[in-house]
């Protein structure tokens, strides 16, 4: 077979293996530097939510549609902004009263020298 190119030995190669020259090469094997590949462990849901608040039409429509109250005499003092200096003064008395001695604790002190 000389004078004669490789390719009808490769394509009666190939046609005794049962392929056809048009056939992709197998992989290679895969590289050992790499991570392999993992199949997916979680699917997603088929039949997902919507995105959009599908209520928030019907909600605000129901609120605007009801007039709102009107009030019948003027509104008390409210001290909304106004702080209370005695609002927490529970916390920090005592649960009992600290009985005063009536005698003060006192001694003579010497005058100092000179």
């Amino acid at each position: 077979m000389r004078g004669t190119s490789g390719l009808p030995i490769l394509v009666l190669f190939l046609a005794a293996a049962g392929l056809r020259a048009e056939d992709e090469p197998k992989k290679a094997a895969p590289n050992k530097d790499q991570a392999m590949p993992l199949r997916r462990l979680a699917k997603p849901l088929p039949d997902r939510g919507p995105f959009v608040d599908p209520t928030r039409d019907a909600s605000t429509a129901a609120v605007l549609k009801t007039p709102m109250p009107g009030r019948k005499r003027p509104v008390p003092f409210a001290p909304i902004d106004l702080p209370d200096p005695f609002e927490r003064r529970q916390t920090v008395q005592l649960p009992t009263l600290l009985v005063e001695d009536p005698v003060p604790a006192t001694r003579f002190l010497r005058v100092p020298k000179r």
